[in-house]
C-alpha cells in the first residue's frame, strides 16, 4: 500500500518473525506513528530477539462508513506481505511463511483506529494493543459496547491524557466491569 508506513529495519538477513498492523486514530497520517513503529520493531529485536515487521495503515476518517475497511485493509496488508516474500524482498523466520502470518500478529489501533480495528483484531490477528480507546465493557461511552471479559484473545489497554476523544478515566468503567466479575467469581 503506497499510503502505509512499513518498518524497513529487519537486519541483515530481512527475516521476520511476526506482522504488527497499526491502525492510526481518525486522521491521524501513518507518518505520525513512525517513531512508535521504530521503537516497538528496536524493543522487540534488542528485548526478545524478535524481527517485528511493522506496518502503519492508513485508514479514512469516516468513522464507520466503510465497515469493513480495516478488515479488507489487514487482508491486503498480509497479501503484500506475501507478495513480498515470494519476491524475495523479505524471509520468514524458518522459511515458514503460514506459521508467521496466522501465529505471530499483533493489532494495535490508536483511538478511533481501535475501535474500527476490533474485528480484524478478534478474526485476523493474536492481541490487540487498544491505545487511547477502552472497549466500552460498560457500554456507557457512545460508541458500541463489547465486553473486556468476553475477550478471546490477549488485550492490553493503553490510556494517557491527549486522546481527543477518550479521557483516561474511561479506563476506570473498563475497570468496572473487571470488579464486578471478580465480586460475583469470589463469593
Amino acid at each position: 500500500w503506497s499510503s502505509d508506513v512499513c518498518s524497513s529495519d529487519l537486519g541483515e538477513d530481512n527475516v521476520i518473525d511476526g506482522v504488527g498492523v497499526i491502525f492510526t486514530g481518525i486522521g491521524m497520517p501513518p507518518e505520525t506513528y513512525r517513531g512508535i513503529s521504530k521503537e516497538i520493531q528496536v524493543t522487540m529485536q534488542r528485548e526478545y530477539g524478535l524481527n517485528l515487521y511493522v506496518v502503519v495503515a492508513k485508514v479514512s476518517a469516516n468513522l464507520g462508513y466503510l465497515p469493513d475497511e480495516h478488515k479488507i485493509r489487514m487482508s491486503g496488508i498480509l497479501e503484500e506481505i506475501k507478495a513480498r516474500g515470494n519476491k524475495g524482498d523479505i524471509r520468514f523466520r524458518d522459511d515458514d511463511m503460514q506459521s508467521t502470518l496466522t501465529n505471530n500478529i499483533v493489532i494495535l489501533g490508536h483511538s478511533g483506529g481501535a475501535f474500527l480495528g476490533y474485528e480484524s483484531a478478534l478474526t485476523m490477528a493474536n492481541c490487540f494493543i487498544h491505545m487511547g480507546s477502552t472497549l466500552n465493557s460498560a457500554g456507557t461511552l457512545s460508541w458500541k459496547g463489547r465486553s473486556l471479559l468476553e475477550y478471546p484473545k490477549p488485550l492490553l489497554t493503553l490510556l494517557g491524557e491527549n486522546d481527543g476523544y477518550i479521557r483516561s478515566t474511561a479506563g476506570a468503567l473498563e475497570l468496572r466491569a473487571l470488579d464486578q466479575y471478580l465480586e460475583n467469581y469470589v463469593k
